[in-house]
């Protein structure tokens, strides 16, 4: 496990994109760290918003914390990371929404 990340969480990139996405991660177990407080506050779930969310990082967090995210709107940039996003979100059989903006533009308020 690499910086906390699932096994084979970035399967099916390229290895460039692979190591841009991991070297550009914060380690999992640290984000659960300072997100662990959410626990308490929101048993029942929380709405997401994550700005440069990379390859999910804060999601699986959440996740591991028992948090369940009803919405996620996850801002990235890059469409490989969107993607390895996706597939983790099927995956971990998350029952809230997600939703992929390529940019902050797309935010309407």
């Amino acid at each position: 496990m690499l910086l906390g990340f699932p096994r084979d969480h970035t399967r099916g990139i390229s290895r460039t994109d692979r190591y841009k996405s991991l070297g550009n991660s914060f380690q999992i177990d640290t984000v659960a760290y300072h997100l662990s407080v959410l626990k308490d506050r929101f048993p029942n779930g929380i709405n997401v918003l994550s700005l440069f969310s990379g390859i999910g990082g804060a999601e699986i967090a959440l996740y591991r914390l028992g948090i369940p995210m009803k919405n996620v709107v996850s801002v990235e940039i890059s469409e490989v990371s969107r993607n390895v996003v996706r597939c983790w979100w099927e995956q971990a059989n998350q029952r809230g929404n997600l939703y992929h903006l390529a940019d902050v533009v797309g935010l309407i308020w």
